[in-house]
């Protein structure tokens, strides 16, 4: 279980949230420590290479064999490096499985949480219905009033009628503009109630143990 699979942040209990929050920044911190060891690692080489040409310049101004400081110095920096790397993917599994747990702590009350949040905003969608059907009848008698002041001066005889039924933009089967009715309809199915089913959580949530964590991540 990762950030990246889980609920926005704002529909999360505090404790979930917090330990989301943590996966996300200490992921970040994982993924710069990989980057820094490929970096050290290419600078031992670099640094190998530096040696290597000095002592050659050494051997032939009969010079003694010189050390490896280059080396040296960027093996220590590459060894910290790995160390970081280690305790950074370390942590990453620790707060994981805290948060597999926390998920599991929460997950019935949570569960309850959701299901009045969906039905409210079931509720507040289906309102925005009204809101909008109601929005769009204004709008086609205003198009309808211009078009028949539009029309009255050439046929006088024009019989008012509501402006566009169609939704422009918003193509159907055939191809055609949809009636806002039919949209209108759509709407309103989208918006019926639902019976959410929520299952008990999964044994690996019921029993963190299912999780393992290293005591400590091997050296490379």
């Amino acid at each position: 279980m990762t950030p990246e699979t889980m609920p926005p942040a704002d529909q999360q209990p505090a404790k979930v949230a917090k330990l989301s929050a943590e996966h996300v920044r200490l992921s970040a911190e994982r993924r710069s420590a990989d980057l820094a060891v490929e970096a050290a690692s290419a600078a031992v080489l670099a640094a190998r290479d530096v040696d290597r040409d000095t002592a050659a310049a050494a051997i032939r101004a009969g010079k003694p064999m010189p050390g490896t400081p280059a080396e040296d110095k960027a093996a220590r920096a590459e060894t910290g490096a790995r160390r970081h790397q280690d305790a950074t993917a370390l942590a990453v599994q620790r707060v994981e499985a805290e948060l597999v747990e926390a998920v599991a702590d929460a997950h019935d009350a949570w569960a309850a949480s959701a299901v009045r949040t969906a039905a409210a905003a079931t509720d507040a969608y289906r309102r925005s219905l009204t809101t909008l059907a109601a929005a769009r009848q204004n709008l086609a008698t205003a198009r309808g009033v211009v078009a028949w002041l539009g029309a009255i001066t050439t046929r006088p005889q024009t019989r008012y009628r509501d402006g566009t039924g169609q939704v422009q933009g918003l193509l159907g089967r055939n191809s055609e503009p949809m009636p806002f009715d039919e949209v209108a309809a759509a709407l309103t199915a989208d918006a019926a109630p639902l019976t959410p089913k929520v299952l008990p959580p999964p044994a690996e949530l019921r029993d963190p143990a299912h999780v393992r964590v290293p005591r400590q991540v091997a050296s490379h």
